[in-house]
């Protein structure tokens, strides 16, 4: 059952957890719209897309899309992962490019921001743990 606009947020995206790639740029030419210039556009990795994607998934299936932008935010997320360390400030922006049209306009609207990190047995399942909790008016 969804529940209806809540002011914290609160789920877990099980499976291993992918920072954000950087950008890559395409080997491919286009034209700008004029049509007089031409260059190589950029695009995200499908394994950060996909990453997105399944984070938006999950959001989705618990809750009804709300892109908010009447409001601050503070997001914090839970890394439980085992013994490979990730580069946590990467792992933020997926989650927050993830959630961006779906919780909040726009990720400049997050105005707290905690990332923290935990390693786990083996025998348990890697995971992020996200609350986004909805502040006061902008």
């Amino acid at each position: 059952m969804k529940k209806d606009k809540p002011n914290v947020y609160h789920f877990s995206v099980y499976g291993k957890p992918r920072p954000k790639e950087r950008a890559r740029k395409s080997k491919h030419l286009k034209r700008t719209k004029d049509g007089k210039k031409l260059y190589h556009p950029f695009y995200t990795p499908k394994k950060t897309g996909s990453y997105e994607d399944t984070i938006r998934k999950t959001f989705l299936s618990l809750y009804t899309r709300l892109n908010d932008a009447d409001h601050d935010w503070r997001l914090v997320v839970y890394v439980d992962m085992r013994a490979q360390r990730i580069d946590l400030d990467n792992l933020a922006k997926v989650v927050m490019d993830a959630l961006q049209k779906f919780l909040y306009a726009n990720d400049r609207q997050i105005t707290e921001l905690s990332v923290y990190s935990s390693f786990i047995a083996k025998d348990m399942k890697e995971r992020i743990t996200i609350y986004a909790e909805q502040l006061g008016e902008r």
